[in-house]
């Protein structure tokens, strides 16, 4: 079995690495990818056709944390209007205390709102059309964008976002 740090196992990554509900990897200080898991393989597919390869927008903030000699750094690439992937990449510490490897985190914002948006709707006790209504407006779509997306008027999405704050401050109120 390979040692790839600390005499830790590289299964012991994989392991850890797929535990984590953002996409996570380990690389090396030189880019080289030991391990992913598959949220991160499949948000970095939106990137580069090859896998085995860390996205150039990802490698530019780990070089910047190497470059700078930081400890931790944070960043955001634009997918879309709407959506965006928040990069996380940190030294991972060594009982010897070198820094050879770094942990990256990758978080799709648009997959955060929409988990978020789906706990607020059971926490409030949203109805199904309320559900989509949040949903959307967490995603950060305008009434008139909601309003043609589910094929609604804008006055009832303005209805359905009135009903969503009273059952919201009804629950804080609680």
């Amino acid at each position: 079995m390979n040692t790839v740090y600390s005499n830790v196992p590289e299964s012991v990554f994989q392991v850890v690495v797929e535990s984590l509900i953002d996409g996570a990897m380990i690389l090396t200080k030189t880019g080289e990818l030991v391990v992913s898991n598959n949220s991160a393989s499949q948000i970095c597919h939106q990137f580069t056709q090859n896998l085995s390869r860390v996205p150039q927008q990802v490698w530019h903030c780990c070089q910047t944390l190497m470059e700078n000699q930081l400890k931790f750094i944070e960043d955001e690439i634009k997918t879309d209007e709407a959506g965006a992937i928040r990069i996380r990449a940190w030294w991972l510490a060594s009982s010897l205390g070198a820094q050879s490897h770094l942990l990256v985190t990758l978080e799709d914002q648009h997959q955060v709102a929409e988990n978020r948006a789906r706990l607020e709707a059971h926490k409030y006790g949203l109805t199904d059309r309320e559900a989509q209504v949040w949903l959307l407006r967490r995603a950060g779509y305008s009434y008139k964008a909601i309003a043609a997306e589910l094929y609604i008027a804008e006055d009832t999405v303005k209805k359905h976002i009135k009903s969503i704050h009273a059952k919201r401050d009804a629950n804080a109120a609680a």
